[in-house]
């Protein structure tokens, strides 16, 4: 007979930590989205104040560790959940400003392309 006691502990040793940090020019990146994902299993965290984030229960083996913030480009990694800890890094890249759009009236006349004609009539 198992005690439920057991199948806890012995749950809890099949997961571990995993932690990193996200940056961009060497700045912290607070509130980034941290997704970590391993067939169909998802996990997510935010980053705090100093760009850290902490996944506290990852079952071991390979995941994908995605990061998403407003303003920057998505990063992503494969890493492999073991009993080594590590710290993974992740530096963000801004998000190229979009192409400017020509002018309104670029190349064409703001009337859409008539010209004001004013006529007089002389009975």
């Amino acid at each position: 007979m198992v005690k439920a006691g057991s199948l806890l502990l012995a749950g809890a040793a099949l997961a571990l930590a995993q932690d990193g940090v996200v940056r961009s020019a060497g700045l912290p990146i607070p509130g980034a989205t941290v997704t970590a994902t391993a067939g169909t299993q998802k996990f997510s965290a935010l980053t705090d104040e100093d760009g850290r984030y902490h996944f506290k229960i990852l079952p071991p083996g390979p995941w994908t560790i995605e990061v998403d913030s407003f303003g920057f480009v998505p990063a992503k990694k494969q890493v492999v959940i073991s009993a080594t800890p590590s710290v993974e890094t992740f530096a963000l890249e801004l998000r190229p400003k979009p192409a400017t759009p020509p002018p309104p009236f670029a190349g064409r006349r703001p009337n859409g392309g008539f010209q004001s004609v004013t006529l007089n009539q002389s009975a």
